[in-house]
């Protein structure tokens, strides 16, 4: 929560474990639990662009 992840995925096996955590602890967050890795896929890669990407900049790397 305080890294403001509030959506999380994960293996169906896990599910009986998220459910053991008190309400208070997971309130807003959303999970999704799959089976196979095309389901992770499907939850995760976005059908549209992002509208405000960030730019990523690589330092240099010094020759020797």
């Amino acid at each position: 929560k305080r890294a403001k992840i509030n959506t999380i995925i994960l293996c169906e096996k896990n599910r009986k474990d998220i459910e053991e955590i008190e309400a208070h602890y997971v309130k807003g967050m959303a999970f999704h639990y799959v089976n196979e890795m095309k389901e992770v896929l499907d939850l995760a890669i976005l059908d549209q662009k992002v509208k405000s990407p960030k730019k990523l900049e690589v330092p240099a790397t010094p020759k020797s």
